[in-house]
């Protein structure tokens, strides 16, 4: 985001910059962003299926934070309490994300 956010400056001092728009990064860095930038391009049935609430989620599912990387802070959950476990009682959104599990031994990644 970082050389997004300077790319006019590191281009003015020569350099050769390959990056998107920061509002573009931001979106693909965000899982809640990037699945709200899918579904207004149309692209939602791409996408897992993303719960807004534990109560409504059909389990099993992954819970994972909104920004991150590698799988850290992932989880499988099977029930509504094991949501609340490791997120606690707040709201999932902008800071975590339900969504559905896709069984396989394949790993999906943006």
């Amino acid at each position: 985001l970082e050389v997004a956010q300077k790319q006019l400056p590191l281009r003015q001092a020569g350099w050769n910059v390959l990056t998107c728009d920061p509002y573009i990064i931001d979106r693909l860095d965000n899982k809640e962003k990037l699945w709200r930038h899918a579904q207004e391009l149309g692209l939602r049935g791409h996408m897992p299926t993303h719960y807004a609430s534990a109560e409504d989620a059909d389990y099993p599912c992954i819970l994972k934070p909104a920004t991150g990387q590698y799988g850290i802070g992932t989880y499988v959950v099977n029930s509504s309490e094991d949501v609340r476990n490791y997120a606690g009682w707040e709201e999932l959104s902008p800071k975590w994300v339900l969504q559905e599990l896709l069984q396989g031994r394949l790993e999906y990644s943006t």
